[in-house]
């Protein structure tokens, strides 16, 4: 499942925190190392943050996947055993009004 608008933000999160990096921390960096640093912490940055988006969408498509079953599953139940007493009744989970004393 592809949210475009999740998508550019995480990009834009990925650059914008890979360039604050950059000021913060690199600019400290010897001059023949700081061009290279730049490069890896964006791409760092830019890696995470898909990584993330990616876990996000996985999460969304499971959870609507994982829904669009149990209905599924619940209205073949209904329409195929309509006379069993439990899809009748269903799982009656009140407490017995018996006590039991010791």
């Amino acid at each position: 499942m592809f949210n475009g608008v999740l998508f550019i933000a995480a990009v834009g999160l990925g650059i914008g925190l890979g360039v604050v990096y950059n000021i913060f921390v690199i600019k400290n960096y010897p001059d023949h190392r700081r061009k290279g640093a730049y490069v890896s912490a964006v791409v760092f940055f830019l890696f995470f943050s898909l990584a993330i988006y990616v876990v996000m969408s996985a999460r969304s498509y499971a959870n609507s996947t994982i829904t669009g079953y149990a209905a599924r599953m619940e209205q073949y139940v209904k329409d195929n055993y309509p006379n069993n007493e439990f899809v009748k009744n269903g799982l009656i989970l009140k407490r017995s009004t018996t006590t039991l004393r010791r």
